[in-house]
């Protein structure tokens, strides 16, 4: 009796240690229900926190994880086009060049000129029969020139002109008094050695086209760099705010994390260092995403300056759509066929071709130059125009006459350094623009096979980076299995989760490469107009209605002051 009375007190007291975690803590399992061993725990809801006030740019952070709408990559391009500052100050440029054109083609406008003089002479008499018995003679007369004056291309000019005198005298002697004389001229030079030809005559306007040329190419190279920088930090940004996506993911598994570990330590399964585990893995987390929300935030604010430049307008909040990386872009790469477009489209080039022609234009000139100078003349004179009905004379004319001249004039300075020296000048700078365009040529090649060979590679590393994330998948599955089993520590599967992290992020960085690559590749071959169907002339790039830079401010400022009370004034 004695002894069944001990064994039934000694099965109350391990009965009683038994139970005693689960009366001081209570049940942790759904149910009261212990979980079978190597089952997924659930873990309770986390106690509902207090609200706090989130930072706009954090709140901003977030939204673009989430952002499924916004400015597409074409739409970021198509505004930047139109408000780049930049773009806005380079449009200048090939219009003030096309100025050249017409002030070089003016010269062959044909020049006309009037000249008007009167003179009122008075003077002694010298001799009684000039004077007719008077000691002083006045005259007075009014002289009128006109004539019209064209240069020619071959070198030459012609001219037409008319000429006519009016004159009156006290003189007794003079037979018509008052008296008018007039006369019509014709003539024509011509350059036969030095200046002969259109070739030398026509360099001015050729070589201010051949400019305009230029510049427009030079503009386009910047509408190709522009389009270029708003690829690239388009794709930053979608990137970063991928790896802020994955950021934000495991964080959530942490935070569960966090909780799991509480309860099984609560009953005994865990110890405290694991806690402290999974609360340090957490914290270094959250440390790690506010590094990326960093990175998204500098992506956004370099891509909407791009956009938007102007200080005054900047919307620092606009949604940008964020694509997804599961669908690869179907790309060609053929080194052979981009070479091909790079050597017929790249700006570069094109414009070293157009300075090569204005070179050779001053090689033309220079050369030209070294002749000696031989113009030959004629010149044909109609006088006697008019009659004379003056005074008590009638019908008195003087008699019309033709004069003609031929002239010739010869020039050479000795030695002619001068002329020759710059035409050697001219020839040596004509050989340097050669050389020069096959450096750029291989420039152009370099670029294009770097930006093939990038292309190739970040290709492959979509394919490795794939194959590692999904291995990475894989083990981390694997010691989730084993630290159920008790085969491993949480400390072991937390450095899996990170080497998750890490695949996945190299994963996106690979696409977001290769995106980039491919961009390098229609930046290296000049075609990023041509796949975003932009015509610098037919869109009018850089040619809105922009305020002048000069415009005067009270526009402004009344602006400013519409919306205040009466009297009062914002500086």
């Amino acid at each position: 009796m004695i002894y069944s009375s001990t064994r039934y007190v000694f099965l109350c007291i391990v009965l009683s240690f038994f139970f005693l975690p689960l009366i001081a803590f209570g049940d942790t399992t759904p149910n009261g229900v212990e979980p079978a061993p190597g089952a997924e725990v659930e873990p309770p809801a986390p106690p509902p926190e207090a609200e706090e006030p989130v930072p706009p740019a954090d709140a901003l952070l977030k939204a673009d994880a989430t952002f499924e709408k916004g400015l597409t990559l074409q739409e970021c391009i198509q505004e930047a086009l139109r408000n780049n500052l930049g773009l806005r100050s380079a449009s200048y440029t090939p219009r003030i060049a096309g100025t050249a054109i017409i002030e070089a083609k003016a010269n062959f406008d044909a020049v006309y000129s009037l000249n008007y003089s009167f003179l009122d002479q008075d003077f002694p008499a010298a001799t009684q029969l000039d004077a007719g018995g008077l000691a002083v003679l006045r005259q007075k007369s009014h002289d009128v020139a006109t004539k019209l004056v064209q240069n020619l291309l071959t070198g030459g000019l012609i001219e037409f002109g008319f000429h006519t005198n009016h004159l009156t005298s006290n003189s007794l002697l003079a037979t018509v008094n008052p008296r008018s004389d007039s006369d019509f001229h014709f003539t024509i030079v011509q350059n036969l050695l030095k200046g002969f030809g259109p070739a030398y005559n026509r360099a001015p306007i050729n070589r201010a086209e051949n400019q305009k040329k230029i510049e427009d190419l030079r503009f386009n190279n910047t509408v190709l760099q522009v389009v270029f920088e708003v690829e690239k930090a388009y794709w930053d940004y979608v990137g970063y705010v991928h790896d802020l996506r994955v950021r934000d993911e495991y964080i959530k598994v942490a935070e569960r994390t966090v909780v799991d570990v509480e309860n099984r330590v609560r009953t005994g399964k865990m110890v405290e260092v694991d806690l402290l585990e999974a609360q340090e893995d957490l914290a270094n987390q959250k440390l790690a995403r506010l590094e990326t929300a960093r990175q998204v935030a500098d992506a956004r604010e370099t891509l909407v300056r791009l956009i938007v430049p102007y200080s005054d307008d900047v919307k620092w909040d606009m949604e940008i759509y964020v694509p997804s990386l599961l669908i690869e872009r179907q790309f060609k790469v053929d080194l052979g066929a981009h070479m091909h477009d790079a050597m017929e489209n790249r700006p570069e080039l094109m414009q070293a071709q157009a300075i090569i022609d204005n070179l050779k234009i001053d090689e033309l000139v220079s050369k030209n130059e070294m002749r000696p100078t031989l113009n030959v003349g004629y010149g044909l004179t109609w006088h006697g125009l008019d009659y004379q009905t003056y005074g008590s004379v009638k019908n008195i004319s003087i008699d019309r006459y033709v004069d003609d001249q031929i002239s010739a004039y010869f020039e050479y300075p000795l030695f002619n350094r001068a002329a020759k020296s710059r035409y050697m000048r001219a020839r040596y700078n004509l050989d340097r623009a050669f050389i020069d365009v096959d450096s750029l040529r291989m420039d152009i090649v370099q670029d294009v096979r770097t930006a093939v060979r990038n292309a190739e590679v970040t290709k492959s590393a979509i394919g490795a980076a794939q194959l590692s994330y999904e291995l990475a998948v894989k083990k981390l599955q694997a010691e989730e299995r084993r630290f159920e089993d008790k085969r491993s520590t949480l400390k072991d599967v937390l450095e899996f989760r990170r080497g998750k992290i890490r695949a996945e992020t190299l994963l996106n960085r690979a696409k977001i490469g290769y995106e980039q690559s491919l961009d390098q590749i229609e930046r290296a071959t000049a075609t990023s107009l041509a796949k975003y169907d932009i015509d610098i002339l037919r869109d009018q790039i850089a040619d809105k209605n922009f305020p002048a830079a000069h415009e005067d401010e009270t526009d402004a400022v009344a602006e400013k002051n519409k919306d205040l009370p009466n009297g009062a004034k914002q500086p």
